[in-house]
Order: structure tokens, then C-alpha cells, then sequence
């Protein structure tokens, strides 16, 4: 994926181009797939799978997203924060679903001094997107970043109590706040309901130890039997929120959404780490780890 990533970084030298296989979502639902397209203010142009040169023009405004296929990412459209770009909207990564969501776009740089890596994050909640902070290696983000985020957590007040005078805002911090309210956001929602649970989400653990049979997993409160192969893949309700809890009196919980175009992976981690007990995992990154645990599906 650091392959893509630097082809967008350097987007005007390579004439806005982004080389990978996967497919377009339109807002109709409807797939293009493509082997790769240029990006210009109002459309892409596609160069469309397997059908050599040929080519297809596609209104920007009926663009949901782009899937990468070898990452199993999916980049979502949204609008340019850098008001000096000529084009208008960028394609980035979905990171913390939710009420608020989080999206971050990694791009590497190359200078006479050696390589780095420099990541923006961004917040949208209703109909609002902000840039949150933009970091090399380490970094905070700007006071007015700050009252955009306390704009978002505002219905919240126990949550927007955390985000006091001695709050750092970095990019854990805002990672942590965010799923703070996200949690308390759907606990207040009904729950969705879909008989058809056409979307996978497979959960694994790569160590196994002795008290992998005392894990405890419940999704929007149903417990859930942990399996010996320490991989577990059940479906729910594509393109929504769900609950997904380790623990039995002392929960720790997630929001995760999955979709109905490709499994979600995640690895469990059992420490005590009162956050990141799932991780997102790319297919190739699970698939290696299959492999060490010598799993076959």
C-alpha cells in the first residue's frame, strides 16, 4: 500500500495518476473496475480492466470511493482541505467509524536527507469535515483544530469534559476521545437490524496461550464462543455500527463497520491496553499471519 500512497503524495508530478487494480463505487452502487486513473477537477478517467487501452470518463459528483484490491482498502472521497489545490476533493483511508469519523491519509516523502513519513487526520460528523492535525513523526494540533473538535463533542459533556487545558492533542489522544463518544453515541441508538448479515468480519489472535478459552467475545451483545483455531468469522449488518465487547462484568468495547463488498479483519490483543484490544488488519497482513499460525480457510 506505501506504493499508492506515494503515488498520490506525488500527484502533480505523475499528472494526478494512481496506479493499482480494484474497482470504483459509484453512488448508484455500481463497480468499475479498473487498472488504474487520472485524477482531473470534474471526473477520472479510468482505464478500464482488462480491456487494454480503452478508457472511460466518470463524473466526480457519482464517485463514492475507491477499493484497492491487493490492501483490501477502500479510499473514500471527500473534499480538499488545501484551498490552493486545484482539484477539489482527495481520496483517503476511513480510520475510526462512528458518529465521528476519522479518516487519515499517509503519504512518504523523499528528500537529499533520507525518507519519512507524514500523516493527516481528518474529523466529519453530519454534514462537517475538518482537517484534525497533520503530523511528521510526532506533532499536536493547531488551537483551531482543537475548537473544531470540541464543536464535535459538544452533545457529549462528559466526553468534552476530557478535552480540558491539559489535553494534548495528538494523534492518540484524538483517536481515544473519539471512540469514547462514538461508543456513548451508539449505546444511545437503536440497533439495526438485518436479517440478510451479508458482511464478514473475521477476528483473530496470533499467539496462542492457555487462556485463549476464557476469551469472552460478545457483538452487539451477543456472546460470541472463541474458537481453538483462535480465528473467528461471523457476519453482521453490512455498512452500519457495531458493538463488539471483550470482557464479561469489566467490558472493554469497540465500534467497528464492516462491508458488503469485502471481508473486515481485525487482531485481537488480550493485554490490558484499554483501547486497542482490536486491530484493523489488511487481507495481505492476515493472510501472513495465517500462515504463522498455519491456518487455512
Amino acid at each position: 500500500m506505501k506504493r499508492i500512497f506515494l503515488l498520490l503524495a506525488l500527484c502533480a508530478t505523475f499528472n494526478n495518476v494512481v496506479i493499482a487494480q480494484g474497482y470504483l463505487l459509484l453512488t448508484n452502487d455500481q463497480q468499475i473496475e479498473f487498472d488504474g486513473f487520472k485524477t482531473y477537477e470534474t471526473y477520472l478517467e479510468v482505464d478500464l480492466a482488462g480491456k487494454g487501452k480503452v478508457k472511460r470518463k466518470v463524473a466526480i459528483d457519482s464517485v463514492v470511493g475507491f477499493y484497492e484490491k491487493e490492501s483490501e482498502i477502500f479510499y473514500h472521497r471527500k473534499p480538499s482541505t488545501i484551498e490552493s489545490e486545484k482539484i477539489k476533493y482527495q481520496f483517503i483511508e476511513r480510520y475510526i467509524p462512528g458518529r465521528i469519523t476519522v479518516y487519515r491519509e499517509i503519504r512518504l516523502h523523499t528528500t537529499q536527507q533520507g525518507s519519512f513519513s507524514s500523516t493527516s487526520y481528518y474529523m466529519e460528523k453530519g454534514g462537517s469535515f475538518k482537517e484534525a492535525l497533520h503530523t511528521s513523526r510526532i506533532g499536536q494540533g493547531k488551537e483551531d483544530q482543537l475548537e473544531d473538535l470540541k464543536a464535535f463533542l459538544a452533545d457529549n459533556p462528559a466526553v468534552l469534559k476530557e478535552v480540558g487545558d491539559d489535553f494534548k492533542f495528538t494523534p492518540r489522544n484524538l483517536v481515544d476521545i473519539v471512540r469514547k463518544y462514538n461508543f456513548a453515541a451508539l449505546d444511545s441508538a437503536a440497533p439495526s437490524v438485518d436479517t440478510t448479515c451479508s458482511a464478514e468480519v473475521i477476528i483473530y489472535k496470533r499467539k496462542k496461550s492457555k487462556e485463549d478459552k476464557n476469551i469472552q467475545l460478545s457483538v452487539d451483545g451477543k456472546k460470541l464462543t472463541w474458537p481453538s483455531s483462535n480465528v473467528l468469522v461471523f457476519r453482521v449488518t453490512p455498512d452500519v455500527y457495531t458493538r463488539v465487547c471483550i470482557g464479561d462484568k469489566e467490558q472493554r468495547c469497540e465500534v467497528v463497520e464492516a462491508s458488503r463488498h469485502y471481508a473486515t479483519y481485525f487482531k485481537l490483543d488480550t493485554s490490558e491496553d484499554p483501547i486497542d484490544f482490536l486491530e484493523r488488519q489488511t487481507k495481505n497482513g492476515a493472510v501472513f499471519d495465517f500462515k504463522m499460525m498455519r491456518y487455512k480457510r
